[in-house]
């Protein structure tokens, strides 16, 4: 796992070459001190959003700038550039959430299945929470016990990936 503490800061050559293949990726906030209310209990990780990427460097660089052209006040649209749906969910919350206080957990895999790794983390903070995280608007194509099973045969142990532990 790697983790990007800060989204105005470029990326390390050491964190690019980790991130040259597919993964996923959980985008958080440290600015919430008792947590994000839930449907079911509190998320004390401040999850915002999981997603996945066939290239994470790519997809990474793409939701920093998403993030750092949608973080200004004072503008009346958001400016689609990079991760285009995160630009337009991150400019409606601008207000309330920080730039400076997000990071991206980064979890690369060597097996090419990043939409398995995606379920499986979409699926573990639904049956933790009763609900996708705030900026996610869709789940993953496979259930839980789907995804568990396709990890398992990639020989990926699901212990590497529990986001709630960070």
């Amino acid at each position: 796992m790697i983790i990007i503490k800060n989204i105005f800061k470029e990326l390390e050559p050491s964190e690019l070459a980790k991130m040259e293949g597919c993964g996923c990726y959980v985008l958080r906030s440290i600015e919430w001190k008792d947590g994000i209310n839930r449907l079911k209990g509190r998320d004390n990780k401040n999850i915002l959003y999981i997603g996945k990427a066939d290239v994470l460097t790519k997809r990474v660089k793409s939701l920093k700038r998403a993030i750092k052209n949608n973080c200004n006040d004072d503008r009346d649209e958001p400016k689609e550039i990079g991760h285009k749906s995160l630009s337009r969910k991150f400019f409606r919350i601008r207000k309330m959430v920080k730039a400076d206080q997000l990071f991206i957990q980064v979890f690369p895999i060597d097996a090419s299945i990043p939409e398995v790794l995606e379920s499986y983390l979409l699926e573990s903070y639904v049956a933790n929470y009763g609900e996708l995280p705030p900026l996610n608007g869709q789940y993953g194509s496979h259930s839980r016990n789907a995804a568990i099973t396709i990890l398992k045969q990639h020989k990926l142990s699901i212990e590497d990936y529990e986001i709630t532990k960070l």
